[in-house]
């Protein structure tokens, strides 16, 4: 999302609190892009001129948020209910789910889950790689799902505008992320997004 007035880009990375953030600055829903792909349609020169921010989430409370988002989609004739569903048509376990999901990232294109990203970005990607460029974070401000509202009251002043309080969109209640992983699962995760696990300081069960 490129908010002009503002003067500000904000890289919404799928189930990181992106639709709080885009409509408390004022924006409606946009395509998710990743850093990059921003790049290819600014150039350098408008991508310097922008404050470029993101949020980003655990990985493991992602993941888990990420099955729960396509579990309860409507189901219309046009829904895609990523990796959801086994070939006999019944639904995947959270268990089988991760297995699926992160051995087939690519399985559904991008129109498939509202994407306009790179080629080498699926909805799946780890965090780091939706705001890298040439392999290294290249946004301003990288918020967290932990502390939302202090982040955000960050984002506000850096914006000069009046602090905002956040909305909570597709809030889902349920217990600890922790409790719906196995040995198996914890470490597929830990694996797949270890950039993430390193970059921002996440670890299990925190």
């Amino acid at each position: 999302m490129v908010s002009r007035e503002l003067r500000c880009l904000f890289i919404h990375v799928p189930k990181a609190a992106g639709n709080s953030i885009m409509q408390s600055l004022g924006t409606r829903w946009a395509h998710h892009k990743d850093l990059a792909r921003y790049r290819s349609e600014l150039g350098d020169e408008q991508l310097r001129d922008l404050f470029k921010i993101t949020f980003v989430r655990n990985p493991w409370d992602r993941v888990l948020s990420e099955y729960n988002f396509q579990r309860k989609k409507h189901q219309r004739a046009d829904t895609v209910r990523l990796f959801l569903h086994r070939e006999d048509g019944s639904e995947r376990t959270f268990s089988e789910w991760v297995k699926y999901a992160l051995s087939h990232p690519e399985a559904h294109s991008p129109k498939d889950w509202g994407g306009r990203p790179s080629d080498h970005i699926h909805r799946m990607s780890p965090q780091y790689d939706w705001i890298s460029l040439n392999g290294q974070i290249a946004v301003d401000f990288v918020g967290k799902i932990e502390r939302l509202q202090h982040d955000f009251d960050a984002v506000c002043g850096r914006l000069k505008i009046p602090k905002i309080r956040l909305p909570r969109k597709n809030r889902k209640f349920h217990w600890h992320y922790s409790r719906y992983y196995d040995d198996e699962t914890r470490d597929l995760v830990g694996d797949y997004y270890q950039s993430d696990i390193e970059a921002f300081g996440y670890a299990f069960g925190a």
